[in-house]
């Protein structure tokens, strides 16, 4: 992967910036500032710490924004876009606009913008992309998301999420600190009852790409349960035994 970091500006892997400089400019062109998007999901990781290599990019933008511009334009004007923009190999069938997200994939790579529900500015980082204007998520929000809403919420485990809790665990704890310490007793029984069933499993969804820890990677999930414990909130008795 050709990524550099300096300074408060991060640059995306070089595989992704025609995506990315198309969809902001399909976003501002539409209403959107730069200044209100933010990259977030496991994209805004790799970008950040330069552990994996992602494969799709993730905009999020606060929920009054969202709402903003479907009210104030047509709703689906994107859309009306993309489908009349052929020359980027964007099919019919990859285009995706709903009142709570815009997606599409350009020359291959998902695209995706959702409303969040982190409003204020408090959702963004000090880290910008390259000159864009579109800001990183802030790490305890992105890791608010998996840990909250996908494991507890959708009882989803993917390796890429136990590969980036288990990097974020290992090199990063204070990211995850306050997000784990902030879970009730109960959720946090429920969430390590989830982990410890998928240690030592590998192959849910999309494969993790250029590692930088090649061991983690065969089986994140352990490393997850090995250590997420000592940051959770959980019943004395019932931790006992572990």
């Amino acid at each position: 992967m050709n990524t550099f970091f300096s300074g408060n500006q991060v640059d995306l892997d070089e595989d992704l910036v025609p995506a990315f400089d198309y969809a902001v400019g399909l976003f501002v062109k539409h209403g959107f500032r730069s200044e209100e998007l933010r990259l977030g999901g496991g994209t805004a990781l790799a970008t950040l710490w330069k552990h994996r290599h992602s494969t799709d990019i993730d905009f999020a933008v606060n929920g009054n924004v969202f709402d903003e511009y479907r009210r104030d334009n047509n709703a689906y004007a994107i859309r009306d876009d993309l489908r009349n923009d052929r020359s980027q190999g964007i099919a019919l069938s990859q285009i995706a606009v709903t009142r709570h997200m815009i997606g599409f994939r350009y020359q291959g790579v998902p695209v995706s913008m959702v409303r969040s529900r982190l409003d204020g500015l408090n959702a963004f980082s000090e880290k910008s992309v390259g000159c864009s204007g579109v800001r990183l998520a802030k790490t305890e929000a992105i890791f608010t998301g998996k840990c909250i809403g996908r494991i507890l919420k959708k009882r989803k485990t993917e390796d890429r999420d136990g590969y980036d809790i288990a990097f974020a665990l290992t090199n990063h704890p204070e990211v995850l600190r306050p997000v784990l310490s902030g879970i009730d007793p109960i959720s946090s029984e429920k969430l390590l009852e989830i982990v410890e069933g998928v240690k030592g499993r590998i192959g849910m969804g999309r494969p993790i790409l250029v590692p930088c820890d090649a061991e983690m990677a065969k089986d994140p999930w352990g490393v997850v349960a090995d250590k997420i414990p000592q940051f959770l909130r959980l019943d004395q008795k019932s931790d006992e035994g572990r």
